[in-house]
């Protein structure tokens, strides 16, 4: 049967985090709903789990890879899997904000290609929310757009798409899977040809930096400027590409090399040189990047320690 709208959940061995996401989705459940999930081959219980769930919710839709396909091919699957009308993907660390699906129905019947729902950071117990993604942003057309979500386009739990539309692009995400963002490149074809709608309300609660393991220079610089690149040659304004690129520095870049400085990020920031030399940024961002990656840890928690004396 035809949902109007697929919540599609990609995961992999997050068995309790994923029983968090489904408590709140399933909190408000109603017809229309249909919950989609894509395991990459776990070896935790998230099979055993989803037959649990399936008791409380029929309309659950599960596949299970026979290997782990890596994150690209599994959140390209949950799409190809579900049957909504419109495509929620979501993180299978993350969780609905109460009354979250009230708000997004009404939106599915408008004729939106892609909606972005802002969503609100939180520490690693959801209990202390740190802000939204979005605190101001423009909607007028696809420049105005991607602007706006800058790095934002990246993030998995926000995005909800119309399936047709996106499925017409669905080669383009295959392309560039083992990139770290191929369903980006299917979203930008969506930006740039079809009606967006940015959600000023957060209805999506989010674990800040319940990640790691990658190279914050491999993935934010080389592999989302390849993005931006793609953004310039269909169709999207230089201006607003090098701006995207310069914010990203200030926004996603110096921010994360801290926390990796502190010790509160597991990501590595290794081969900067190497990385900024092709990165298309301004001099002034490539300097303060590798002085930053260069610079001892001692130093980096020394000032932090110097300024909260203040």
């Amino acid at each position: 049967m035809t949902a109007t709208l697929s919540i599609c959940i990609p995961t992999y061995n997050r068995v309790s985090l994923l029983s968090e996401a489904l408590d709140s989705i399933l909190a408000q459940a109603r017809e229309g709903l249909e919950v989609v999930i894509c395991d990459n081959a776990s070896s935790d219980a998230t099979q055993e789990l989803v037959e649990e769930y399936r008791q409380k919710f029929g309309n659950i839709t599960y596949f299970r890879w026979a290997e782990n396909m890596g994150f690209d091919r599994n959140i390209l699957k949950v799409i190809e899997l579900a049957s909504g009308e419109y495509c929620w993907l979501f993180g299978d660390d993350d969780q609905l904000e109460a009354g979250a699906l009230d708000h997004v129905f009404p939106l599915l019947n408008r004729g939106f290609d892609l909606i972005y729902l802002n969503a609100m950071s939180y520490d690693s117990s959801m209990r202390n929310p740190s802000g939204p993604t979005l605190n101001s942003f423009e909607c007028g057309d696809a420049d105005s757009t991607l602007l706006s979500l800058a790095s934002w386009i990246t993030f998995v739990s926000s995005i909800c798409v119309r399936r047709e539309e996106f499925m017409k692009h669905f080669q383009v995400g295959l392309a560039h899977v083992g990139t770290g963002f191929a369903h980006c490149y299917p979203l930008l074809k969506l930006m740039h040809g079809g009606r967006c709608r940015i959600v000023p309300e957060t209805l999506v609660k989010f674990r800040a930096g319940n990640t790691g393991g990658y190279n914050i220079f491999k993935i934010f610089i080389e592999e989302f400027g390849k993005i931006m690149d793609y953004a310039g040659d269909i169709g999207f304004s230089r201006d607003t590409i090098f701006n995207i690129l310069t914010r990203n520095v200030y926004i996603v870049i110096i921010p994360a090399l801290i926390q990796i400085k502190l010790g509160k990020l597991s990501l590595k920031s290794d081969n900067a040189m190497h990385f900024l030399s092709r990165s298309g940024l301004g001099v002034k961002e490539k300097l303060l990047l590798l002085v930053l990656a260069l610079c001892p840890a001692r130093i980096i928690i020394l000032m932090k320690k110097i300024k909260n004396l203040k």
